[in-house]
């Protein structure tokens, strides 16, 4: 898994845009690109994860909805599982990164 940092102090709070890179198996040679590390409004901290997603209109309907493309298959967990080892990485990376030191 590759991270970008942002500089902090970004207005929109994303810290850093994720890159998953696959070595092994079918999806060797793939990336998923897409993916945000968001920081929390009051703290700063990093706090959130989002996946790639598209926006619908549902037929008849004049309500906008969003469709998250990375979906668990059997255990709805998964996506948590992930979006805890992106933010264990990203507090890693960062902690190195010229942006965290101030």
């Amino acid at each position: 898994m590759r991270i970008v940092i942002h500089p902090k102090g970004n207005r929109d709070g994303k810290l850093a845009d994720v890159e998953l890179q696959f070595d092994e198996g079918d999806l060797a040679g793939l990336k998923l690109t897409g993916i945000a590390v968001w920081a929390d409004r009051r703290t700063g901290e990093p706090s959130s994860v989002t996946f790639p997603s598209r926006k619908y209109t549902p037929t008849g309907s004049n309500e906008e909805r969003t469709y998250t493309m990375l979906r668990a298959q059997r255990d709805p967990r998964a996506l948590d599982v992930l979006r805890g080892k992106i933010l264990a990485e990203y507090k890693r990376t960062a902690s190195m990164s010229v942006y965290a030191r101030g």
